[in-house]
């Protein structure tokens, strides 16, 4: 039976951030939701604490899975949703009470597909920002927008489900960073989706400092070229400025492996001279410039220390 909204939360050993934002969930005012949370092999009892929840309130689902990844996790929890809407919620993040009930609402009143909402961004400090999010009023210049200064995560935005089935949108299989962005690309290539925006934030993003795109891995180098090259192959050619963002996504990879010392000063200098002029069209700080200056000079040292990611 359809009910209004549901939420999907993925969880992988999340055990001691995870009660926050299911009691945050279980606190919301609206009257008809359904919590839909994939354990996506966990290995910490997060699974366990799961159907505890579960046990105590008939709202919450779960499901159980082999560790496939959060883009299956998500992708597993659309699958089983029955809400007219949906919006994601991660594990260590926090919510307030009305969020639902305030998201529905307008999404009603401006029979959209897609409401935005802006957020609170957390540091570790305790200090918060509320970050605004307002979308342009078309989805062509939407999908521009999530290119440049719109958030590309999914728990600031409620979609009606029945837009993934109607263009066929689906997590990307085996993506694992960035993969909500990907589902913005995929729906906002569609000229007819209704977009509108609350002037309000609920929820509350919690910073990670120890997460793997600050450490520096190569697991998360090949995340980033997988998705870079996904966004190349999904985006709409044919205009102007997404045309120009495409020839600009192998500079991400590269600054990455670069900054993290993941790739050989030899592999370095390769990859500057075949960039290079997609580079420095894209260059935009002086610092940054002075940093492929000393690439060039091939005094990589002084180079890092210049080339912030």
């Amino acid at each position: 039976m359809e009910m209004k909204v549901s939420v999907i939360m993925a969880v992988y050993n999340a055990r001691s951030t995870m009660d926050r934002m299911l009691q945050g969930l279980q606190e919301q005012t609206l009257d008809d939701f359904e919590i839909i949370v994939v354990d996506d092999g966990s290995t910490d009892g997060s699974g366990a604490v799961c159907d505890e929840y579960a046990a105590q309130d008939k709202r919450i689902k779960v499901i159980h899975q082999a560790n496939s990844g959060v883009s299956a996790a998500r992708q597993a929890g659309l699958d089983a949703a029955c809400g007219e809407y949906v919006i994601h919620a991660d594990a260590d993040d926090y919510v307030e009470p009305m969020m639902l009930e305030k998201l529905y609402a307008k999404a009603k009143e401006e029979d959209a597909d897609v409401v935005f909402c802006d957020y609170y961004t957390e540091q570790i400090d305790g200090s918060a920002i509320r970050v605004k999010q307002t979308p342009p009023a078309t989805a062509e210049e939407t999908l521009k927008a999530m290119l440049c200064r719109l958030m590309g995560s999914c728990w600031n935005k409620l979609v009606r489900r029945s837009c993934f089935s109607r263009y066929d949108i689906r997590f990307p299989e085996g993506l694992d960073y960035c993969e909500d962005l990907l589902i913005w690309v995929q729906l906002f290539k569609h000229s007819d989706v209704r977009v509108t925006y609350l002037d309000d934030a609920f929820y509350h993003y919690v910073a990670n400092p120890s997460s793997l795109t600050r450490q520096g891995s190569r697991k998360m180098l090949e995340r980033i070229r997988l998705f870079t090259e996904r966004m190349a192959e999904t985006l709409p050619k044919g205009d102007e400025y997404i045309d120009n963002y495409v020839s600009t996504l192998p500079i991400a990879p590269f600054q990455y492996g670069f900054q993290h010392k993941l790739i050989s000063d030899y592999e370095t200098r390769m990859e500057y001279k075949r960039l290079r002029r997609i580079i420095w069209k894209d260059a935009k700080s002086r610092r940054r410039k002075l940093g492929y200056i000393f690439i060039e000079l091939n005094m990589m040292s002084i180079a890092r220390k210049l080339i912030s990611i």
